[in-house]
């Protein structure tokens, strides 16, 4: 360590979740939510809520200490994080394998059976209507096998391919199944899924993981992530600036540490002097001008989690 270096200057990029940092929560289909990790303690004494997913709320407390990147699975309960090397869309092994109904948990075949039961207790005066009608054609088809090939030529969408239907999905979810089981079940009932080619396979699993068991990643709060997540969640606020916009602002103004920077960014909410403020890493001084009685980037700088010399060179 330089002993000339600054005291008031920390590592501004740790590579785990500290207490009380901001981040972002990286889904599949591009969603960013803001979160930050509240430790158990302060967690009932908050006002806000530390993260909030589909209208969820989620405590934080054992996300402190988790590296960046981490994987995250959103149940009911809590947010789970994933063994090191989880994908975002988990692929057809990790989902479990599942590829028939025997092989699915007992809970969940138990309860899809239950449903079927209550379903068909219903319908049973059509049951020797159709096995009658249908007779003739199976005499006709018993000696005919279906042929399938790894390739999507002989498919035709009508919605029939899947034997489970909204209400088995809807007795699994009050049973409070696991997603990851949902979509196992899912994956052995469909009567096409086997014969589809492996890019078909991979976008069906993604679609059904997005909607039973959605992912998340733990991504840093730097400029520019923060730049993307203003500019997806509502680009009006900051004007429309995105991250290279950003990038090139800070490259034309040739911030760097040192220097004595005025800025005056209230119609992007402050991003351009969080951003200085990292890049300055807490030498120099930084001017920020703003209209009215409270500076507008307040909210903003809060959230880079910047170092104590960071906020300093702030004026």
């Amino acid at each position: 360590m330089d002993p000339n270096a600054s005291p008031l200057i920390n590592d501004p990029l740790p590579p785990l979740v500290r207490e009380n940092d901001h981040f972002l929560l990286l889904f599949a289909d591009n969603r960013h939510v803001f979160a930050q990790a509240i430790p158990k303690w302060q967690s009932s004494k908050m006002k806000n809520n530390p993260c909030k997913v589909n209208k969820r709320t989620y405590s934080t407390h054992h996300l402190i200490g988790l590296p960046y990147g981490t994987v995250l699975e959103v149940t009911k309960e809590r947010l789970v994080p994933l063994e090191e090397g989880a994908d975002l869309v988990p692929s057809v092994e990790e989902v479990g394998g599942l590829l028939s109904l025997e092989k699915t948990s007992d809970a969940v075949a138990a309860t899809i059976d239950a449903t079927r039961e209550g379903a068909n207790d219903g319908s049973k005066h059509n049951k020797d209507e159709t096995n009658t009608l249908n007779s003739d054609n199976d005499n006709d088809n018993h000696n005919h096998k279906p042929v399938f090939s790894t390739d999507n030529r002989h498919f035709t969408d009508d919605n029939t391919s899947q034997s489970l239907t909204l209400t088995h999905i809807t007795h699994l979810q009050r049973a409070q199944t696991p997603g990851r089981e949902i979509v196992a079940a899912l994956i052995s009932n469909s009567s096409t899924f086997r014969s589809k080619t492996a890019f078909s396979q991979a976008k069906y699993i993604s679609k059904k993981q997005q909607k039973h068991m959605p992912r998340c990643r733990i991504v840093r709060m730097t400029p520019s992530a923060l730049c993307r997540a203003m500019f997806l969640k509502d680009a009006r606020k900051i004007s429309n600036l995105r991250e290279d916009t950003l990038g090139w602002i800070m490259s034309a103004a040739n911030v760097h540490a040192g220097q004595r920077v005025l800025v005056m960014d209230g119609a992007v909410q402050g991003l351009v002097v969080a951003s200085c403020a990292r890049k300055m890493g807490g030498y120099g001084k930084i001017a920020g001008v703003f209209e009215g009685q409270q500076p507008s980037y307040l909210d903003v700088v809060a959230r880079m989690n910047l170092s104590l010399g960071e906020r300093y060179v702030i004026k």
